[in-house]
């Protein structure tokens, strides 16, 4: 029972309320113990096993280990509450206290002898009560058992059988008080008149939780006659014996032994030789006697047995200071001594009462808990100490919890763990979990996996609902973090489930478990799951991890579309290619698989009706971890638009699955919203349109079964329309761009490249009318080529339609062109461009005449005599290039970087380029330069690759947005004739010729824009930097002339020296291969090898624009001998613009490797 407020006084007079102030009451027979052997702590499992078995069927689920952010108070809240299964097993624990001789803290320390004054002679009742007391065999068997304790009297008024006539239970009273003493009280009870249910419950639950010390007992009924008030007298005469006698009492008491101790160990903390050992024996025996019990045994009377009691007294008035000298001076007597067990529980006690001294000042520093570790080892290895150390260390963490030492408490309850097992060692692990969740930074990994370990051990000793609320709690927190526990976690709740019966919720537990892992676990899942489906309800489920992966799966575009989307008629079969994926390491089959269809908007909505269809695929057997792709075929019966909804399919011919094929569609970047959030179109790739009449077209297409590199191959297509109605629009557009419709010859290639046009507008078509277009095919690379065309119609009643048809050509290869180009070994700046033909086919080859094509650049006229090549054979040319200044220069391109770079929404179109064409030898008159738009698009093709390669980190319509052709470029095509008389062009783009041509207005306005560090309408910060970090790239690309254009050239191959050493005047030439004159600033730097420049070092000037000047200089020749170079010079050259103001300036060093020789 609890007493609340009671105020106590230490043995340094300082006063102390106590706000609960506990007290048992139990029978003085329960304090016999059966012999000196501690209790095995079996008897404590079984009571503990039996009252989890019979109390605990259902209970709450765990607090989620991360807390949501709206939910964390109550969370915090919930947490610190005490858990009601632990509290249940803590509180069996604490009340299972057997009497032994080493653990005083369970010996009596007061008696109430109780007499009803219906007794016929109450007087000699008490006084008998009081010889049996004295002579019990508590004290006279066990000699360890203090006899000296408090004796309280109390007379009780039966108002069941005395009525309420309290004058002859008075009349005891007194009397009783005038032979007894003061510690006599009375109290009356059972004035109800039938039972009270609220008294009879709390009686009863009290018996039910403290039945005895040491095992539960059954007992008649309690209580069935008191009343409320009967139940306050009660309570009321708890705390009186509290106050006036029990506490008065050991406060004398401590007093007294204090004193006592004091004197005879010279001190409390002096040592009095041999004073434990020479009282080591049973009461009333000399020191030559030997003990009457198996075991030694220390008397009460025995110093150390007082000074182990009087830390016991001190504990209960809450003198802890004093509790833990004397623990500690009977720890250092029985470790002396050797006594085990005794030392053991001292060495508790001294750790427990540290604990509660520093609890009472918080700001003071936490004891070592070296004296409960002691403790604990001291037990463990002694016989049936389980116990024991058990409850040290379940004291030790309740004290620990209250002084909100958290990782503490768990170190404390592991430690508990390791004595005891079955639902006690799960209760400790989840003690330990929830510890490390009311740390100040939450331990929440420690504390899940502490709660996995008390799963195990609540299935272990067959606890299936806390096991599974322990599970269910760990796998929450798992789901996101660990994928092997998660699954463990699962497993072992379908594992539990399914032991209850519940066959479909074990099911919903190993679905999760099919992602893939190592082979043999897959396999364990696959197996537990085969087994549990065959006997849960046959239904369609979902796995979490799909066979079929929705966002690869589409519908192969047939011939004809209709608004953009797949088109077909009724009945007609579609082809889906589905993509499996095998995310298992076992091997599974899917079987009775099909693909179900629900109508559809045309923007892609699915909607819920179905639609009638037939979309069979047939079995499928995967390997471990295979993927790949199936092809099926499908029909379907309604008209409108339709989708691809879900399929269905049977896993390893038990499971039956369902599973959408929902995807999101592209995202959507229009709108400021919609770039700010994730929003995301509607996916077409599965949906289709089915029309029951509808116009129709066949194309037919011609085409060679093979084709060589570089010739113009003719392509006949014809268009039908089969249908019944008339197609009054249509347009035709080919793939590659390289294939050009209508294209017919020119005399030669125009000087102006207009961009090429990839769709034509095609005869209006008849029912039943018919149409040729003759294409013409450019063939550039060699491999496997797919020709496509386009076909867009539409009519006034049915809407727009498109249909589409392509043939696979293989190319090989006839003729290997290649070129370079250098600068001339002259003053003036030119350029060489050097041409290797060689034959690579099985036939002869005849080179009939080489064309230049560039918008700057033109070759110095020649003439060429026809090359037959047989197979192996090298053909080489040399032209000499000139600049030929056009209006053409880099100005597009700095426009369209302008632009974007400026946020602008729309982007300036490609101009048409001026070209330059020139001729050496024969020129058929069907080649590829007759034919404008073909050429174009050849180059267009090339040229796209090439400013993707380069340009990669511009976004892809800037790149674009740029001219197909640079001014600089210059392109090679070489004519060739075969023996059979089949022409070809093999075309060579992309040769780059000096300094990029673009005017000082483009440089300027290049140079301003790539210097800009301040971007414009850049909604993000992310954008910003990507921009940053374009203009970077950009600053180190071709287009910003980043390589000084200026050379020097020296006409020098040998000096005649008169004498040794000489020196010997030279003219410098300085080059200037840029299109605007530059001012420039120049430095000899002498060489280490002993050549030295002399006179006038430093050089300042203006070149023309493609052109030199000479420099007049000095250079020092030391010796006759073979030189390599004549050092190095440093150039610094500036560009101005019309007003004198600098546009860009170089600066760059470079040597002048020049080999000579010089002679005598």
């Amino acid at each position: 029972m609890t007493t609340d407020i009671v105020t106590v006084r230490t043995s340094q007079l300082e006063q102390r309320m106590i706000p609960r102030f506990h007290v048992r009451f139990d029978m003085l027979d329960d304090f016999l113990s059966l012999g000196n052997e501690p209790v095995p702590i079996d008897k404590l499992l079984d009571t503990v096993q039996r009252f989890f078995h019979d109390e605990i069927q259902d209970c709450d689920p765990l607090l989620p280990l991360v807390p949501a952010e709206n939910e964390y108070q109550a969370w915090n809240e919930k947490l610190h509450q005490q858990n009601e299964s632990f509290s249940c097993f803590a509180s069996i624990l604490f009340d299972y206290r057997p009497i032994s001789s080493f653990d005083t803290m369970s010996h009596p320390c007061a008696m109430v002898l109780a007499v009803s004054s219906n007794n016929p002679d109450p007087l000699n009742a008490f006084a008998r009560l009081y010889e049996q007391s004295k002579k019990s065999d508590v004290f006279a068997k066990q000699p360890f058992v203090e006899s000296n304790i408090l004796r309280c009297y109390l007379v009780v008024h039966d108002t069941a059988a005395l009525g309420t006539d309290m004058s002859r239970s008075m009349g005891l009273f007194e009397e009783v008080r005038r032979t007894y003493g003061l510690d006599c009280a009375i109290v009356h009870v059972n004035s109800a008149s039938e039972p009270v249910p609220e008294v009879h419950a709390l009686y009863t639950n009290n018996a039910q939780k403290v039945p005895s010390r040491v095992c539960a007992k059954e007992g008649a009924p309690l209580a069935q006659r008191m009343s409320l008030q009967d139940a306050q007298r009660v309570q009321s005469y708890v705390r009186e014996l509290i106050t006036k006698s029990l506490v008065p009492f050991l406060e004398r008491s401590v007093q007294h032994l204090g004193e006592h101790i004091s004197s005879q160990r010279l001190g409390l903390t002096g040592r009095l030789l041999g004073a434990s050992r020479k009282w080591l024996l049973p009461r009333g025996s000399t020191g030559s006697s030997t003990s009457r019990l198996n075991h030694d045994i220390y008397p009460a009377n025995s110093i150390v047995s007082q000074t182990r009691r009087l830390g016991d007294l001190a504990i209960h008035v809450r003198d802890y200071r004093l509790a833990s000298t004397m623990y500690d001076a009977a720890y250092r007597d029985y470790e002396e001594d050797q006594a085990a067990m005794y030392s053991a529980c001292a060495s508790e006690m001294l750790g427990l009462a540290q604990m509660l001294h520093a609890s009472l000042s918080r700001k003071g520093p936490m004891p070592p808990p070296s004296a409960y570790l002691r403790a604990c080892d001291e037990y463990v290895k002694l016989r049936t100490g389980e116990f024991y150390a058990l409850r040290a260390s379940v004291l030790y963490a309740a004290l620990l919890n209250g002084m909100q030492k958290y990782d503490m408490v768990a170190m404390a309850s592991f430690r508990a763990a390791q004595f005891t097992d079955e639902i006690v060692r799960a209760l400790l692990l989840e003690q330990a979990s929830m510890a490390y969740l009311r740390m100040e930074r939450p331990h929440t990994r420690r504390s899940a996996a502490s709660l996995l370990q008390a799963a195990s051990q609540y299935e272990a000793c067959g606890q299936k609902h806390l096991a599974l609320r322990c599970y269910t709690c760990a796998a929450n927190y798992y789901k996101t973090r660990c994928t092997y526990l998660y699954d463990h976690a699962l497993f072992k709740m379908a594992f539990l489930v399914h032991n209850s019966g519940r066959i479909d919720e074990a099911l919903s537990y190993l679905l999760p478990l099919l992602h893939g892992s190592l082979p043999p676990i897959d396999e364990l899942h696959l197996h537990a799951i085969e087994s549990v489906a065959k006997y849960a309800h046959e239904h369609r489920v979902t796995l979490p991890s799909p066979f079929i992966v929705a966002e690869r799966c589409c519908i192969l575009r047939p011939s004809s579309s209709y608004n953009d989307n797949p088109c077909i008629s009724l009945n007609e079969p579609c082809r889906i290619e589905l993509f499996l994926v095998n995310p298992l390491g076992v091997r599974v089959s899917l079987t009775d698989v099909r693909l179900h269809f629900s109508r559809a908007q045309r923007d892609g909505t699915a909607l819920s009706s179905p639609v009638e269809a037939d979309a069979p695929v047939q079995d499928v057997i995967l390997e471990p971890n295979e993927r790949r792709s199936v092809v099926c075929s499908a029909r379907i019966f309604t008209d409108g638009y339709a989708r691809v909804s879900h399929a269905t399919y049977t896993l390893s011919r038990v499971l039956h699955v369902h599973q959408s094929l929902q995807k999101l569609g592209p995202r959507l970047q229009t709108t400021v919203e919609q770039r700010r959030s994730r929003t995301y179109a509607h996916d077409k790739s599965l949906l289709i349109w089915v029309s029951k009449d509808m116009p129709c077209l066949e194309l037919e297409v011609t085409t060679p079964a093979r084709v060589t590199i570089g010739e113009i191959v003719s392509v006949s297509v014809r268009i039908t329309n089969t249908s019944s109605i008339d197609i009054e629009s249509a347009s035709m557009s080919t793939s590659p761009c390289n294939m050009q419709a209508f294209s017919s010859p020119t005399e030669s290639l125009p000087s102006i490249l207009a961009p090429s046009t990839s769709e034509h507008a095609l005869p209006k078509l008849t029912a039943g009318a018919h149409c040729d277009i003759p294409c013409l095919w450019h063939v550039t690379d060699s491999g496997s080529h797919t020709l496509t065309w386009h076909v867009k119609y539409a009519t006034s009643t049915h809407g727009s339609f498109e249909k589409r048809a392509s043939r696979q050509i293989q190319a090989q290869a006839m003729m290997n062109a290649s070129f370079h180009i250098k600068l001339a070994d002259q003053a003036q700046p030119a350029y060489m461009l050097a041409l290797h033909v060689s034959n690579v086919g099985s036939k002869a080859v005849t080179c009939t005449g080489i064309s230049f094509v560039s918008p700057l650049w033109t070759t110095v006229e020649g003439s060429m005599q026809p090359a037959l090549l047989a197979p192996g054979d090298t053909f080489a040319s040399l032209v000499r290039l000139q600049p030929s200044p056009s209006n053409y220069t880099l100005a597009s391109t700095v426009r369209a970087l302008h632009a974007f770079f400026d946020g602008s929404a729309s982007l300036p179109s490609p101009a048409p380029i001026p070209v330059h064409v020139s001729q050496h030898g024969e020129t058929p008159a069907a080649c590829l330069l007759h034919y404008a738009s073909l050429y174009t698009a050849s180059r267009s093709a090339w040229a796209r690759q090439r400013q993707i390669s380069e340009f990669d980190y511009l976004p892809p319509h800037i790149v674009r947005a740029l001219p197909c052709m640079d001014p600089n470029d210059i392109d090679v095509t070489v004519h060739w004739r075969d023996e059979n008389g089949n022409l070809g062009d093999t075309l060579l783009c992309g040769g780059r010729v000096g300094v990029q041509y673009a005017s000082v207005d483009d440089m300027a306005i290049l140079n301003i824009l790539l210097k800009s560090d301040t971007p414009q309408r850049a909604m993000y910060e992310e954008t910003a930097r990507e921009r940053a970090i374009m203009k970077g790239r950009l600053s180190k690309s071709i287009l910003a002339n980043n390589v000084l254009p200026l050379s020097i050239y020296v006409p020098l191959n040998a000096i005649h020296m008169e004498t040794a050493p000489f020196v010997c005047p030279m003219t410098l030439h300085v080059r200037n291969e840029a299109p605007w004159p530059l001012h420039f600033t120049i430095e000899m730097v002498s060489s280490n090898t002993g050549i030295a420049w002399l006179g006038n070092i430093v050089h300042k000037g203006t070149v023309p624009a493609w052109s030199s000047i000479p420099l007049r200089a000095c250079v020092f020749v030391p010796k006759p001998g073979m030189y390599e170079d004549l050092g190095a010079w440093r150039c610094s050259a500036t560009l101005q613009d019309n007003h004198g103001r600098p546009v860009r300036v170089w600066t760059d060093a470079c040597a002048l490797k020049v080999p000579f020789k010089a002679f005598l």
